[in-house]
């Protein structure tokens, strides 16, 4: 009798699992095989300065893919060669739309070269050239010699392009909108140039960001609101209204 219960039990869990290895397979068939989820929409987010066209353009066709086959890493990659693009994924919203989320770069500053001006990142990486001034709100990078040309998504490896990177991260948020142009002379040394025209010269440092938040505290003061040049070379500031 304990045999017959004992093998009755055996049988019955035989039976459930291959019925719930038959639902399952039934149940990959159907996602994977019906076209109840086909993707019939792809909805970019988070662009602001790509436009949408370029992006589906790097896609290519999907519409009509299914859902849950296709390689999304696979996807963003292609995504991210765009040169505005810093990172790109995708996520699945049942039952036929792709949401792709984009990352985009974040222009800091243009260098003027030649007839060219030149937009990077915080790394140096080119993001857009214009042939006219653009209405991009960034300080103009200047006293940067590129010899060759470059193009969109090329990081640009240059000891000037560094240091003046390297000084506009160290600006305190206040004071990043006052500043006009950050000018590198040949010995290294850093000029600012503020929306007042002031000249400020904060000379050869390995780090500008004690110097800089002197300048975001001094410039409140009116006398230096209206001076002509603000030197901050040395361990005392001078500030000179002609």
């Amino acid at each position: 009798m304990k045999k017959n219960t004992a093998s009755l039990l055996h049988n019955t869990s035989f039976l459930c699992v291959v019925f719930a290895v038959v639902l399952i397979m039934a149940g990959i068939l159907f996602v994977t095989q019906s076209g109840s989820f086909t993707v019939r929409e792809v909805r970019p987010e988070g662009l602001q300065l790509i436009d949408e066209g370029d992006i589906l353009v790097l896609l290519g066709a999907v519409q009509g893919e299914n859902l849950f086959l296709l390689d999304t890493n696979a996807l963003a990659h292609k995504i991210e060669l765009h040169p505005l693009v810093d990172k790109a994924w995708f996520e699945r919203r049942l039952p036929h739309t792709l949401i792709l989320k984009v990352v985009e770069r974040t222009p800091v500053a243009l260098i003027l070269t030649g007839e060219q001006l030149i937009e990077v990142d915080s790394l140096g990486t080119v993001l857009r050239c214009f042939d006219m001034w653009p209405d991009t709100p960034c300080p103009v990078l200047t006293g940067i010699q590129i010899q060759s040309a470059v193009g969109p998504g090329q990081v640009i490896e240059h000891e000037a392009l560094s240091k003046a990177l390297g000084c506009l991260a160290d600006v305190p948020p206040e004071l990043k909108i006052r500043i006009n142009e950050i000018h590198v002379e040949a010995v290294g040394a850093v000029n600012l140039y503020l929306d007042t025209r002031a000249e400020v010269r904060l000379g050869i440092r390995d780090s500008y960001a004690g110097k800089l938040r002197l300048l975001a505290e001094l410039i409140k003061d009116e006398a230096v609101q209206s001076a002509r040049h603000v030197d901050l070379t040395s361990d005392r500031h001078t500030v000179m209204p002609w």
